[in-house]
């Protein structure tokens, strides 16, 4: 029991850090679409503008939250 409670212990830190990483390469792009001024704040989905408020919480955001229609 201790064996499996460890190796579930142990895919839980990988699947973290996974995130973490995958959060790390999120900020570094939007750093980049900040500084060469392409496109930082603007949706990848439907190419409008991020709220503000959205990115205030979520710098590294690359998709609003409007509703898609279709």
């Amino acid at each position: 029991a201790d064996m499996g409670s460890d190796s579930s212990r142990h895919e839980m830190g990988l699947q973290l850090m996974s995130e973490e990483g995958d959060v790390l390469e999120l900020i570094d792009e939007a750093i980049e679409r900040l500084i060469e001024g392409k496109n930082y704040g603007i949706c990848q989905d439907c190419g409008q503008p991020i709220p503000p408020a959205r990115l205030e919480v979520r710098p590294y955001a690359i998709y609003c939250t409007a509703e898609r229609v279709g």
